[in-house]
């Protein structure tokens, strides 16, 4: 099977969660970095920004977390999560696929870049951005 990364990806660190003013008031985002330390930020929601903190922070709930379980569940029907790549942006609207690998078969998921990053950190995987999407959003 094929999860070998595309020429067209680039692969980023999570830098962190942080809270940006808004002309609407406070938006949490997620920065991501590249190896020349080009930043891109994405909003999120705040449910994402809290998980994607506590992954970063190795903090774990009394109960599992929406994206702990996922991760779980994956493991359980033995998939591997291969990779997330940020695929698209559309209008102001990132989207993002999560790559999922067994022996048999390879699928290929629709999700929004929050619920990847906080699935990605938790499975330790690699976070990937399409070039074109990375230079128009840096």
């Amino acid at each position: 099977m094929n999860t070998t990364m595309s020429c067209d990806d680039v692969p980023v660190n999570v830098k962190g969660v942080f809270i940006e003013e808004t002309q609407g008031g406070f938006a949490p985002i997620v920065l991501l970095e590249d190896d020349e330390e080009k930043i891109m930020r994405i909003y999120i929601g705040s449910p994402e920004a809290v998980s994607i903190h506590m992954a970063l922070k190795s903090e774990i709930p009394p109960r599992p977390l929406t994206h702990d379980l996922f991760v779980s569940l994956i493991e359980n029907i033995e998939y591997e999560i291969q990779k997330i790549v940020i695929s698209e942006l559309k209008g102001s609207t990132y989207h993002a696929k999560m790559i999922l690998e067994n022996e048999n078969r390879s699928l290929e998921l629709d999700a929004r870049p929050s619920d990847c990053i906080a699935i990605a950190i938790r499975a330790g995987i690699p976070i990937f951005v399409d070039n074109k999407v990375f230079t128009e959003s840096t």
